[in-house]
């Protein structure tokens, strides 16, 4: 006889009804290609978006406090952090990474600090404030 088949054919099909696990995934993964085509399409903006989800996954995989939307805003404070917790699990996972994580956020860093001094208007110092 056919494993497949029942001895029963007006039988209610038979189901396993218990859910499924699901583990909430650590990180926002996306490759390299589209991480570079999309930062370059949206004038840098994907990356917010890309900082916004690691840190809303971080708070749902730990379910430490965290809030995603200041450490986005401030991503240039979190991003060593970020990075790091990034290469921790790769390391608790045996897993090998090519990059330095702190390397990495320096570099981030600097590409933000980078931009951010191009678009500051001129300042001069000021040597005397007289208060009258």
């Amino acid at each position: 006889m056919n494993p497949h088949m029942i001895d029963n054919m007006y039988a209610p099909p038979r189901a396993e009804l218990t859910e499924p696990v699901v583990v909430a995934a650590p990180f926002y993964v996306v490759s390299r290609p589209k991480l570079i085509a999309l930062f370059l399409a949206t004038l840098s903006a994907y990356q917010l978006f890309w900082y916004y989800q690691n840190w809303q996954l971080q708070k749902r995989s730990t379910g430490e406090p965290l809030w995603p939307v200041p450490r986005t805003i401030f991503a240039v404070f979190f991003v060593h952090s970020l990075f790091e917790r990034v290469r921790a699990l790769g390391a608790s996972s045996r897993l090998t990474a090519d990059w330095n994580a702190s390397l990495l956020a320096r570099h981030r860093c600097g590409a933000a600090d980078a931009g951010l001094g191009n678009t500051r208007p001129h300042v001069r110092k000021i040597d005397r404030l007289t208060v009258q």
